[in-house]
């Protein structure tokens, strides 16, 4: 997966996952951004181009985020972001 630098600034929310710390959608570009845990903090950022607003809501209501994005978002294209502030 190749490496680019952040190219929207985007808040994320934390959401409640063993995996995932945080996530957001970007209005300007359609994309989802989400954060992954490492340890107990955040750890790789990925974006997720014109993933669109209507998964990311279904993202946000998923019970388990997690299982959610293993079965609708995982082969998805994404690119993992390099310079990120957390």
């Amino acid at each position: 997966m190749e490496k680019e630098k952040r190219i929207h600034p985007v808040t994320r929310v934390s959401v409640e996952s063993s995996n995932i710390h945080s996530v957001g959608h970007c209005p300007d570009c359609d994309g989802i951004y989400i954060a992954f845990k490492k340890g107990d903090g955040f750890g790789t950022l990925y974006h997720y181009p014109k993933a669109g607003k209507e998964l990311f809501d279904k993202l946000s209501a998923a019970e388990s985020k997690g299982k959610f994005f293993a079965a609708n978002m995982r082969k998805l294209a994404a690119k993992q972001l390099a310079d990120y502030d957390g």
